[in-house]
């Protein structure tokens, strides 16, 4: 079924790209992940949902971000200010504007929470504590 076809037939507002098998679709102002066919993935809406990245997606309810799988479940319990797209099984989370890094299972990558960090790209990623900037690994080890 064509984009519009499935906007026209279900009444979606917007239809995303294909992404893990699903579509992302808003119906009024609620997000949530749709079959190819048209069909819901699950019952549950949402503010806001993501594409699917490493098998999870972004999601938001009453502006607290976390992460859900393709059931639409929560896949944590922890609720954060923002959350990133997981890359090389990490993704950038803030918690009391103070951010870090995750694994799948919500656990920080490193202990140190900084004043901002970007995603991770070839092993690599910039990091800002005071002012300054520089670059860490996944570990949150600093590079020189």
């Amino acid at each position: 079924m064509l984009l519009e076809e499935l906007m026209e037939k279900f009444n979606y507002d917007f239809v995303g790209t294909l992404n893990g098998g699903l579509l992302t679709v808003r119906q009024g102002n609620k997000w949530f992940h749709i079959h190819l066919n048209g069909t819901p993935a699950y019952t549950k809406r949402y503010d806001f949902v993501s594409g699917f990245s490493e098998g999870l997606a972004r999601a938001c309810e009453y502006n607290q971000w976390f992460h859900i799988n393709r059931h639409g479940n929560p896949v944590y319990g922890k609720r954060y200010e923002h959350v990133g797209d997981f890359q090389n099984g990490l993704a950038v989370v803030c918690e009391d504007s103070r951010w870090f890094h995750i694994d799948h299972y919500c656990n920080p990558a490193y202990p140190e929470k900084y004043d901002g960090v970007g995603a991770f790209h070839q092993g690599t990623t910039w990091a800002r504590q005071n002012g300054k900037e520089f670059y860490i690994l996944p570990t949150g080890v600093l590079i020189d």
